[in-house]
């Protein structure tokens, strides 16, 4: 039977779905493994077509994700969100002055994403295939989700990049991807200012010990409990709306995101195995990145974020959305992250095999999961609706 939303059929071929994703997977192996053994050389001929068909798959989908007819209303209704955030309220504006088909923006926001992360491969060139298809499968389904904030998590990305290049005007660059992203999205604020303090603070190579983050991410996984944020929520209610914007729906809410209410029902059907499967996930890329950054100071911020992701959303009761979202800012980079660690990490011969197989068991089992969830699966082509709309 069909899911009707605002009068549209969600109706799709699960077949045209899996089989564009699977050529998508496909297109990232390819291409990811001619820019690995180039090791960079005659990048942007291989990543460009990454790009393409990312762009291509996202871009052209319906319905896809909680948020998606929010974002859709905003570029094709009559009424839409009054936002506190310029540059995003600005864009609306303007593809609403223009009568642009709503699929230019929403093929927008998936090429500026998939550009972030190949910008960011660009450095790493030895993890392409690795980071390509871990972020395809840790990250596509959320920034389905959370269109906007990902279009943020996109200039955060190009700022990481500027911050890792050698150009002379590398930290205008940086700022400026920084400040758009804030602009596009106020509670970018919160990783902008991580991001500042991670590649400014001295010495910070010294609070390096893996232990300690490991340590941290046990006793928050095995005894933390997310009722024990409820004696904030008064708090939280304190705040100005005014002030807190688009967020402030949250914060409204407060006393149902901490509590049991507030779970995305994907967590709470998380089975044994996933939980599994992700704690020794996150073991693994906890102790190899924090030694790839106490090395290397390119991955400290690499490093950070994914502990934070990890951390927040652990703190969150695993599925609490607020929480989530708060995660995700951060989450872009654990699949960079685990992608150089395999790529990178000075193993031993039979050690890196191992590992190597271990990374294409996650990755397998993630996608074989993939196809018993009940995922709407629409393109554009599937509903009765003009891309002109």
């Amino acid at each position: 039977m069909d899911i009707i939303a605002d009068g549209y059929s969600l109706a799709g071929v699960p077949f045209v779905y899996w089989l564009l994703r699977s050529c998508l997977v496909l297109v990232m192996i390819y291409c990811g493994r001619k820019i690995a053994n180039r090791d960079g050389s005659e990048f942007w001929k291989y990543a460009k077509w990454i790009v393409l068909f990312y762009t291509v798959v996202e871009g052209l989908r319906w319905g896809r994700g909680n948020d998606y007819y929010h974002y859709w209303y905003d570029v094709t209704k009559a009424d839409f969100t009054v936002y506190s955030d310029p540059l995003y309220l600005w864009w609306i504006h303007i593809v609403r002055a223009l009568d642009i088909p709503f699929v230019i923006p929403f093929s927008i926001y998936s090429c500026l994403l998939i550009t972030g992360v190949t910008l960011v491969v660009k450095r790493f060139p030895k993890s392409a295939v690795w980071s390509y298809l871990l972020f395809e499968w840790l990250i596509t389904v959320s920034a389905e989700n959370f269109i906007r904030q990902y279009i943020g998590v996109a200039f955060i990305l190009i700022a990481f990049y500027y911050y890792l290049n050698d150009g002379e005007n590398k930290k205008v660059m940086m700022f400026a991807a920084l400040i758009t992203a804030s602009l596009i999205h106020l509670s970018a604020l919160l990783p902008v200012t991580l991001f500042l303090l991670f590649i400014y603070i001295p010495k910070i190579e010294k609070a390096l010990i893996p232990w300690i983050y490991i340590g941290l991410y046990c006793v928050f996984f095995f005894l933390w409990d997310n009722s024990y944020l409820s004696e904030y929520v008064a708090y939280l209610t304190l705040l100005d709306s005014d002030v807190l914007g688009s967020f402030s729906s949250y914060v409204d809410n407060a006393d149902r995101w901490f509590s049991d209410a507030g779970v995305l029902e994907d967590y709470a059907a998380a089975s044994l195995v996933t939980s599994v499967m992700t704690f020794l996930r996150n073991l693994y890329v906890l102790y190899f990145g924090c030694k790839f950054a106490a090395i290397d100071k390119r991955y400290i911020v690499p490093f950070f974020f994914t502990f934070l992701s990890i951390l927040i959303y652990i703190i969150g009761g695993g599925g609490n959305e607020m929480f989530v979202r708060f995660s995700h800012w951060h989450a872009v980079m654990l699949p960079i992250m685990m992608g150089c660690i395999i790529a990178y990490y000075p193993f031993e011969k039979k050690y890196g095999r191992y590992t190597g197989y271990l990374y294409m068991l996650y990755i397998l089992y993630s996608f074989v999961r993939s196809f018993s969830l009940d995922v709407p699966c629409a393109f554009i082509w599937d509903v009765n609706v003009s891309i002109f709309q």
